[in-house]
Order: structure tokens, then C-alpha cells, then sequence
């Protein structure tokens, strides 16, 4: 589960992409393409801790799974290296 802070409220939806550049998330989220956010979520069997990353609106999917896309704006070192390890 993925949450999104934007400037007015949190929203929460499920990852079914993500990579060191973005994730993509099935959510009923209102942002639109150009909005900025942050994501926040912990990876799976990493034993790290909860990540937040600021984040861009780049895609906006209506079809069967709604949701946002949503590239990564500032990732640290340590946080890219825990995407890539659990992506590989």
C-alpha cells in the first residue's frame, strides 16, 4: 500500500509499478497530471524504514485500474538502492 500527501489531504492505493525512476499506483486519486506529491510506503521484506519521496504527476490512467503515475522528483542514495534491490 502506497500513501499520497498532497497539499489538502492523504490518499491511499496499491503499487503495480515501481521502479528507481516512479511508481504507478491503482488509486481513485483525484491529483492530475502536473501535481505535486509525496509517496510514502515501505517495501515489502526489506526491513527498511517507511520511505517518503517527492513526486510529480506524469500519467493519469481512467481505464479498468485507475490510477496515477507518479515520477520521482528526489530519491536519496540509500532509498534507490532498496527500489533496485527489490525490483532486480
Amino acid at each position: 500500500m502506497v500513501l499520497l500527501r498532497d497539499q489538502k489531504e492523504l490518499e491511499n492505493g496499491i503499487v503495480q509499478n515501481l521502479s528507481e525512476g516512479g511508481v504507478f499506483f491503482v488509486s481513485s486519486s483525484k491529483l492530475e497530471v502536473g501535481d505535486p506529491t509525496k509517496i510514502v510506503f515501505v517495501i515489502p521484506e526489506s526491513n527498511s524504514p517507511e520511505m517518503e519521496i517527492e513526486g510529480r504527476v506524469i500519467y493519469r490512467s481512467n481505464h479498468s485500474k485507475a490510477g496515477v503515475g507518479i515520477k520521482f522528483r528526489s530519491l536519496s542514495e540509500k532509498n534507490r538502492e532498496i527500489i533496485r534491490n527489490y525490483v532486480d
